[in-house]
């Protein structure tokens, strides 16, 4: 199972992750080992996993299973061999998440925000907290568009003013295919020379 499958059904719903802890049951910290096993893939490579089961568990006062897991998210998120470009930043982030963790906190990085909302109730009653959470996961989104389309330029040798189609970018997406905004906006990938836009008014790609 991967890390992504793994997390994304753990996310989902209240009664999505029940199946995964029985009533008064510990929380899954072996899923969470489980889900360390993924050898990866181009979209993990790049992005790297949603830590929604982790935060969840990190709630639960499981800080060593999350220290674990992250061991094994370097093996492929941090390896100079699959991404040597981004692998010295990956294994900085890693560093600086596991000495939060160490000391008691949980990370403020966007991919552990996300975790957050994720995570809420249903029927949150700070609508403008939700808002802007979701404005920034959409922005968060926006990058992953962008990386994707100079990824996608960077193996096809593109001109700049070339423009990708989501069936070019699947496969340098994770669930190879646009993200969805979670307000419901449309995506518009745009030239290269473009950044990709929102339809939903303030929805932006991050300066």
């Amino acid at each position: 199972m991967s890390f992504t499958r793994c997390t994304r059904s753990w996310a989902a719903s209240p009664s999505a992750r029940a199946p995964w802890r029985p009533p008064g049951g510990p929380l899954p910290s072996p899923a969470l080992a489980e889900s360390g096993k993924t050898p990866g893939s181009p979209q993990l490579d790049s992005f790297g996993p949603d830590f929604v089961l982790a935060g969840e568990l990190l709630r639960k006062g499981e800080r060593d299973a999350v220290l674990a897991h992250l061991d094994k998210v370097a093996v492929f998120w941090a390896n100079p061999d699959r991404s040597p470009g981004s692998a010295p930043e990956h294994q900085k982030k890693l560093d600086t998440w596991k000495q939060t963790i160490r000391a008691g906190g949980i990370p403020d990085d966007p991919q552990w925000r996300v975790a957050r909302l994720l995570l809420v109730d249903s029927k949150p009653t700070d609508q403008t907290a939700v808002r802007n959470a979701r404005r920034k996961i959409c922005g968060n989104q926006l990058k992953w568009i962008e990386l994707a389309k100079q990824n996608w330029a960077l193996d096809k040798r593109k001109a700049e003013d070339a423009t990708p189609t989501a069936e070019d970018l699947a496969g340098y997406l994770q669930g190879r295919r646009l993200p969805k905004c979670p307000d419901g906006g449309s995506y518009v990938i745009g030239k290269l020379n473009h950044p990709p836009a929102c339809s939903v008014f303030g929805h932006e790609l991050p300066k």
